[in-house]
């Protein structure tokens, strides 16, 4: 703009004397917005007019919601306007391509709560930014509370268990975990309970959609499992869906 300023007053110091140019910047086109969902309070899109990290985005969007899976991934669409001048950015967890042939890379949530600049990197114009939602995992049976959570990376059995209040009865024993393979058929897998807690057996680090069941005492019928999962409710996945009006950070 002061550029421009003085050669406009070089071109009219021909007919005044002693121009004085006034000019401002009506609108920016040449950077593309950034958008952003996912498990975030407020899919949007930003409109940036001056460098901006990736915390100050998530702060603007009302931050992560409790159904994020920890990573946050940022597809980069366009490349660097100015690659000499773009403020340097921190290393991520993974950077790959999608099939699309788009570069992306992942930064993990728990880093960038820290605050700390090599874990919180400049957003570019153009680039789309997913924050990863959890996939459920489901507590049922002999249980405090049975519920729904959201699966974090490294979530173990006793930690779910722990999350809806406990087994009711201190002497159980048996935990079983319902789970999907790849073929679509179910196993079940048997964990007893009270050696993992006693620290004579691992803790079994759960798998998406995978059921917990804390039997009760007696017999256990198979159809009794479709009954306890009566109730526990779903969740939806965000999409990207229809965006509110752009945001524009000066």
């Amino acid at each position: 703009v002061n550029a421009l300023r003085k050669d406009v007053s070089s071109a009219i110091s021909k007919f005044l004397k002693e121009p004085k140019v006034y000019m401002r910047i009506k609108e920016q086109n040449s950077r593309k917005p950034a958008f952003i969902y996912g498990a975030v309070r407020t899919a949007a899109k930003y409109d940036f007019r001056r460098p901006v990290r990736l915390l100050e985005l998530l702060s603007n969007s009302g931050g992560v919601t409790e159904q994020h899976s920890g990573t946050i991934q940022i597809m980069h669409t366009e490349p660097p306007l100015c690659p000499d001048l773009e403020p340097p950015t921190p290393a991520p967890v993974a950077s790959d391509t999608d099939s699309l042939g788009l570069p992306f890379t992942i930064y993990k949530v728990s880093e960038l709560r820290t605050g700390k600049a090599e874990y919180n990197p400049y957003v570019r114009p153009g680039d789309i930014i997913y924050v990863a939602e959890a996939s459920p995992v489901y507590v049922v049976g002999n249980v405090a509370a049975a519920a729904n959570l959201y699966l974090r990376e490294g979530t173990t059995l006793t930690r779910v268990l722990a999350q809806v209040g406990g087994v009711k009865e201190a002497n159980e024993e048996k935990v079983r975990v319902y789970r999907k393979k790849p073929d679509a058929a179910q196993e079940v897998l048997t964990f007893n309970y009270k050696a993992i807690k006693a620290g004579k057996e691992p803790d079994p680090v759960l798998q998406p959609y995978d059921i917990v069941e804390v039997p009760k005492r007696g017999a256990f019928k198979p159809e009794s499992l479709a009954k306890m999962l009566v109730g526990i409710a779903t969740n939806s996945i965000n999409t990207l869906g229809a965006m509110p009006a752009t945001r524009i950070i000066y």
